[in-house]
């Protein structure tokens, strides 16, 4: 439906204002227009449409004009069971005085049909509201009749008041969200079915009251990715939350979201993939225990940071708090003073994820980002760089098998991390150990006869490079030599340091 205040309407609107004169609606103009299209909007200059085409010229009388606020005036007409028949598609507000359209509005054709009692055929009763605003509104047409709840159509606010409670879930669920077992699609005997429970796909709620059967589809169309298809379904005077089954090819893309013919919105959630065996791979976001309020936050179940829509949450006692800072994105590499490995993370030792699409799907997604290619290597690359560095560490980069549905995590083993840009290395980039060369010249003191006159034990031992100059003493000679470093237990240049465990965040684990 679109609706206009003409630019004849606007005229007259401000001519009259500031003449200190009323305006006075007194006519309802309907009409079948061909051929119009009632979700474009309507020009201003838009004029009262052929004699032929207007099918009613209704004469509103004074009780059906009123005011709802100082800025909005509603006019109605009332068309009982004796008039008609005929369609319409269009409707406009006429001022008689100043033989001027004021404003016009149009939708889908609607049939006006007269009762007739002669052959039993059955009429209809429509009333048409027309809210008019402008400031100044109640003022100008002098209006002071309020409007009753008849006049008024609640369809836009209650439209409205669906979206905001939809999108609050939303803000709290995020595109998909459910509770335990719920919706877990599991195979019977006969086919598959869907376990009943709670959940929330695209901010609606979809309740299960019982198993839902989901027919077994023909194992040469396998493998098939299931999804969810919820909405808000007009049933009579209410909207109800509506699930459906949906089976697609795993390669074939399906949108988050769409609208169906009749412009009603449908939102989906991959929840399941039967695979080629018959086998079933869940899929869902999930929570593993408790009560709905708060998806996947810190419990004593599911630890760390497991909100969907990447709000980071604490744990203490049973009180949960959100922090505010966002959670890590997939692929951050972190290093945690642990002993061993917290949910969503997982150890930068080189080992590979399998079934990485579905079990760290936020870590697959993230490496297929263009933005992230750098991050990856081909295996053999990765392999060249782990054979430099001794197979063990040296690797900061993933590899991303998008055939076999893998990823092998980064190896940084052994390695301590430095800031890019210091010696010309960037992002990425690694270099072997090393000791810096050093030189420290002392002076020995030898016998007369050119020969060392003691042994020095410890960690430090002198090398005799000849008599390279000679002093005169009563003590005899001085050489110039070297000083060997032969600690034992080090293999390299490096400050003391604690053990980190070297993690690198995946997102959740799923299934």
């Amino acid at each position: 439906m679109s609706t206009v205040l003409t630019a004849a309407g606007e005229s007259l609107i401000a001519r009259l204002q500031a003449g200190g004169k009323a305006l006075i609606i007194d006519t309802m103009i309907l009409a079948n227009v061909p051929g119009q299209d009632h979700t474009q909007a309507i020009a201003p200059g838009v004029t009262v449409p052929a004699e032929a085409q207007i099918v009613l010229r209704y004469a509103i009388p004074p009780q059906y004009r009123a005011y709802v606020n100082p800025n909005q005036v509603v006019y109605s007409a009332m068309l009982g069971s004796d008039m008609g028949d005929f369609t319409f598609n269009w409707q406009g507000l006429w001022c008689s005085e100043h033989t001027t359209l004021v404003a016009v509005a149009t939708f889908p054709a609607l049939e006006k049909r007269r009762y007739d009692e002669a052959n039993g055929k059955t009429g209809n009763n429509l009333t048409r509201n027309f809210l008019l605003t402008f400031t100044g509104a109640r003022e100008l047409t002098g209006l002071t009749i309020s409007a009753d709840v008849w006049q008024l159509d609640f369809t836009v606010r209650l439209n409205g008041i669906d979206e905001r409670q939809r999108l609050a879930n939303f803000d709290i669920y995020g595109q998909a969200f459910f509770d335990g077992q719920s919706w877990l699609l599991q195979k019977t005997a006969e086919a598959y079915a869907f376990a009943p429970g709670l959940g929330y796909v695209g901010g609606i709620r979809a309740a299960l009251a019982e198993s839902l059967p989901l027919a077994a589809p023909e194992s040469a169309n396998l493998p098939q990715n299931v999804w969810l298809d919820v909405c808000l379904k007009h049933t009579g005077s209410d909207r109800v939350a509506e699930a459906s089954p949906m089976l697609t090819p795993p390669a074939a893309p399906l949108p988050d979201s769409a609208a169906d013919e009749t412009g009603l919105m449908h939102y989906r959630a991959l929840v399941a993939r039967i695979e080629a065996d018959g086998s079933v791979t869940d899929l869902r976001p999930r929570k593993t225990s408790g009560a709905l309020p708060i998806p996947d936050v810190a419990s004593p179940e599911v630890a760390g940071t497991m909100r969907p829509d990447g709000v980071t949450t604490e744990l203490h006692g049973d009180r949960i708090s959100v922090i505010g800072t966002p959670a890590l994105y997939p692929s951050a590499f972190v290093n945690l003073f642990e002993r061993t490995c917290p949910a969503g993370f997982a150890v930068r030792n080189g080992g590979v994820i399998t079934r990485a699409d579905t079990t760290v799907p936020l870590l697959w997604a993230a490496l297929h980002d263009a933005k992230n290619a750098w991050k990856c290597k081909s295996e053999s690359q990765w392999q060249t760089l782990s054979t430099a560095a001794g197979g063990v560490g040296g690797v900061p980069y993933f590899v991303l098998d998008k055939d076999a549905r893998t990823i092998r995590l980064p190896d940084t083993r052994g390695d301590y991390e430095r800031d890019a840009g210091f010696d010309g290395q960037s992002v990425g980039g690694w270099h072997q150990d090393s000791v810096q060369t050093g030189i420290t010249s002392v002076q020995t003191h030898v016998g007369s006869d050119g020969h060392d006159i003691s042994s020095v034990t410890g960690n430090v031992t002198w090398k005799d490079e000849g008599v390279r100059s000679v002093v005169t003493t009563g003590q005899g000679l001085y050489a110039p030599t070297y000083i060997v470093n032969q600690r034992q237990n080090a293999v390299e240049t490096r400050t003391r340091a604690f053990i980190r465990l070297g993690c690198v965040f995946v997102g959740i684990f799923k299934g």
